[in-house]
């Protein structure tokens, strides 16, 4: 009389078992096709492109750039907030950081202050701002465009123009 009674609660432990069984293979078959599908729709050639606007690298560079101090204790910052231009030596080292290192990567890399309108002041080592300021808005140009705020009316900018 026992074994009758385990055989028979044996046979819904199985009947339970099948039925989430066949439940799982069946969600699983569904998000297969749910994938395939979706690979079909959106083949990896017309996939979304994202526009990149920021580079943490040109980042980080302009930040330790204008935080660096020359032998008297000024940062470079407090130097071009209060000249609003580049120094023999402000300027070269901006050169070999930017121009250097970036232009393997971009094919224009510009340094300098522009005020709020964004108008460019030249510098002799970034020359004038003559790209980015028309394309600096439209979507199909490719740019990365970094800004410090010196004062009220003027920023520095890092223009990483034409990728690579």
């Amino acid at each position: 009389m026992l074994n009758k009674t385990k055989i028979q609660n044996n046979k819904a432990q199985v009947g339970d078992t099948i039925t989430w069984f066949v439940a799982t293979i069946a969600i699983v078959v569904i998000l297969m096709i749910s994938i395939i599908a979706s690979s079909f729709a959106f083949p990896k050639s017309s996939g979304v492109k994202a526009i990149k606007t920021t580079d943490v690298l040109a980042s980080k560079s302009l930040l330790s750039y204008t935080l660096t101090k020359d032998d008297g204790g000024k940062t470079i910052y407090e130097q071009i907030k209060q000249d609003k231009f580049f120094s023999e030596a402000n300027g070269e080292l901006g050169q070999k950081i930017f121009s250097e290192f970036y232009s393997n990567e971009y094919s224009k890399v510009w340094l300098g202050v522009i005020d709020n309108q964004g108008l460019s002041s030249e510098n002799n080592f970034f020359g004038r701002r003559g790209f980015g300021v028309k394309e600096e808005f439209s979507p199909s140009s490719p740019h990365v465009s970094q800004t410090i705020k010196l004062d009220e009316q003027n920023n520095l900018n890092l223009m990483l123009y034409g990728k690579k």
